[in-house]
């Protein structure tokens, strides 16, 4: 988050955040409790003292409700800075607690098939299009494009069959987010009529040729 890492272990963080659901998640928590935090900030450090010619001594009765303000704004901040640290913390539970671990497991059906989901991947940006393994007992799939480097997920899609053409919007859409030659992974999870994952294909990273 501090962007301080050297190149080596930022790619193992990404690595480790590609296959860790609940890290990703939290750790989007996190940058979006430490951007409030920021914003919060801006104002206190725009902000200049007015010299003495300009200062104006207002009555005893209109001073002591401003000295409330600045209390209320430092308890402001450490509110935000107490979520950042809560994200944090919780990130770190969920990625190395006793429910933790490299996948998500709450939803999966006990009676999961152990092997993954055969993908087929795109050759082009141009020829874009994605198809997987057909799962019995499936109700919809689920589909993940995550870019490893930023750590952000590029988009999200629920498909009724195992394949989505070029022509469908989704892959029209996606097409103008992808860049060729950066690298990406893709995921995608069979799920069920209650909604439990019965088999995923885990997170496969590709790159698309320029």
């Amino acid at each position: 988050m501090a962007g301080t890492l050297p190149a080596h272990r930022r790619r193992e963080v990404a690595s480790y955040l590609a296959k860790n659901a609940n890290a990703r998640e939290l750790l989007h928590m996190a940058y979006e409790a430490m951007d409030a935090s920021r914003q919060l900030g801006e104002p206190l450090t725009q902000m200049t003292a007015p010299r003495p010619s300009q200062m104006h001594i207002a009555p005893k009765a209109d001073r002591a409700p401003r000295r409330h303000a600045p209390r209320i704004y430092r308890l402001s901040r450490f509110a935000v800075a107490a979520v950042v640290i809560f994200a944090v913390g919780l990130a770190l539970r969920l990625s190395f607690g006793p429910f933790g671990g490299p996948e998500p497991t709450p939803t999966l059906r006990s009676d999961a098939a152990p092997e993954s989901i055969g993908l087929t991947l795109p050759t082009s940006i141009e020829r874009l299009s994605f198809a997987w393994t057909s799962v019995p007992e499936t109700d919809h799939y689920n589909i993940v494009i995550w870019d490893p480097e930023k750590a952000l997920v590029v988009a999200r899609h629920r498909a009724d069959e195992n394949h989505v053409e070029a022509a469908h919007p989704f892959l029209q859409s996606l097409r103008q987010l992808l860049i060729a030659g950066h690298p990406y992974a893709l995921r995608v999870d069979a799920i069920d009529a209650e909604n439990r994952t019965i088999r995923s294909s885990g997170m496969v990273e590709f790159t698309l040729p320029n």
